[in-house]
């Protein structure tokens, strides 16, 4: 969600261990590829696994024009963090790797007597990227707090042409919850390269349904000043309990890292998930009786003395109840879909992960859905 230029970013891993299958087709944006070359349509396909550890994907693209290309990628990554009282401290890790293929249109001059000719030729192309960025999160409320800094290094060849190029970055974002199903984010990031300073300020938008999620992004260059808007959207649909799917478009002005001409991207995307898929229980009260719910946590799950926070308390930390193992909380609620999650003795924002509705939050850490249908 947070503009990230010229960064691999690493996306909130989930908790259990999950295998993908993924299909794309639309214009792909290579950033790690040549970099006057504009957006190319392709047909991809790839595998993917992710884990609380790390992630890694494989993936390749079929070209659909004459002139577009063959190409295969492998990225990888993780993430290393630890809470240290109510703010988070980690780093996030990441590679890519990157080979293409173009077939190309080459002109031959002819003689006093003979045209020019064309033919067909190939030009391969690689890049590799690597990227370490520690950070620090901080939650206050319904208000996270990210500061990140660290390093990208970026090569990549094209024939007789071979860049190599280190960037120092560093960054704050502010994401605030004014709604359960609404993030609002404001960033701005600082990139040396080169002798050479950028600076990035950005917003970004999303907001959160059962059935989908849309989301946006918006940055302008404030040094240099002369590039323009750079912006993203999408949405993703869940379709059951094994397929996803994506729509995604990007317009970027420049980019500090890969150091790449303005291009404008987008795909359309299936993802399937792998293997068992276990079954989940409904993200329901405890108990719904004559319009006040119940939400139980268990005791064995909480540090402390813990509070619940979400749509039902404008999202102010309130008691909870103790009951023998359980922790407890009632509130009068009419039918419908609301949001929420607990404060442990230490501050810190947690949903178990046996948490019926339990999903990622976009800003780093989880909510539950709690789905309110007719009396039990």
């Amino acid at each position: 969600m947070a503009l990230v230029a010229g960064a691999l970013a690493a996306a909130p891993l989930p908790v259990s261990a999950q295998w993908h299958a993924e299909a794309r087709v639309g214009q792909f944006d290579f950033r790690l590829g040549e970099q006057s070359a504009a957006a190319t349509t392709s047909v991809g396909l790839g595998v993917a696994y992710e884990a609380s550890a790390g992630w890694f994907r494989l993936s390749a693209g079929v070209p659909t024009g004459a002139e577009d290309p063959l190409w295969g990628a492998a990225e990888t990554g993780g993430r290393l963090d630890t809470d240290a009282g109510p703010v988070t401290l980690g780093v996030d890790v990441a590679a890519q790797g990157f080979l293409q293929r173009y077939t190309r249109q080459l002109e031959h001059p002819g003689g006093v007597l003979q045209p020019p000719t064309v033919t067909e030729g190939t030009a391969t192309g690689f890049g590799v990227a690597l990227q370490a960025l520690p950070f620090a999160v901080a939650h206050a409320g319904p208000v996270t707090l990210r500061a990140q800094g660290g390093w990208s290094g970026y090569r990549s060849g094209l024939e007789d042409t071979d860049l190599t190029r280190h960037v120092a970055l560093a960054g704050i974002e502010l994401t605030g919850r004014p709604t359960g199903s609404v993030l609002v984010g404001a960033s701005a990031r600082r990139y040396w390269a080169d002798d050479t300073e950028y600076t990035l300020a950005g917003g970004s938008l999303m907001w959160a349904h059962p059935s989908v999620t849309l989301w946006a992004t918006a940055g302008r260059w404030l040094e240099p000043a002369d590039h323009p808007l750079s912006w993203s959207a999408g949405a993703q649909v869940p379709v059951g309990r094994r397929l996803e799917l994506a729509l995604q478009a990007r317009d970027d002005s420049f980019d500090p890292l890969y150091a790449s001409a303005p291009r404008r991207s987008w795909t359309l995307g299936v993802r399937v998930r792998l293997g068992d898929v276990p079954s989940t229980a409904a993200p329901v009260p405890a108990s719904y009786e004559r319009g006040v719910a119940t939400i139980a946590l268990p005791a064995s799950s909480a540090r402390g003395v813990p509070r619940i926070a979400g749509d039902f308390t404008d999202w102010q930390p309130v008691p909870m109840t103790r009951d023998g193992d359980t922790w407890s909380y009632q509130a009068a609620l009419a039918p419908g879909v609301y949001e929420y999650a607990f404060v442990d003795g230490n501050g810190t924002w947690f949903v178990p992960p046996s948490t019926p509705g339990r999903r990622d939050d976009g800003m780093g850490g989880f909510v539950a859905l709690l789905v309110v249908g007719g009396e039990s």
